[in-house]
């Protein structure tokens, strides 16, 4: 994973949020919580390749 597909989930995320689509949908809350699982996935291996490449 890199910062790119970080971004683009932040931005998928962005999206849900201003267009209020996940009040009253199930379908789209689990979206929502996919994609912070998502981003927080992403985040934890950019952590991981960060602390590798520090002691380098």
């Amino acid at each position: 994973m890199d910062a790119r597909k970080l971004n683009e989930k932040m931005v998928e995320v962005e999206k849900l949020i201003k267009m209020e689509i996940i009040e009253n949908d199930d379908k789209k809350f689990d979206e929502l919580r996919r994609l912070i699982i998502d981003i927080n996935d992403i985040v934890d291996q950019l952590k991981e390749i960060y602390s590798v490449t520090e002691g380098l």
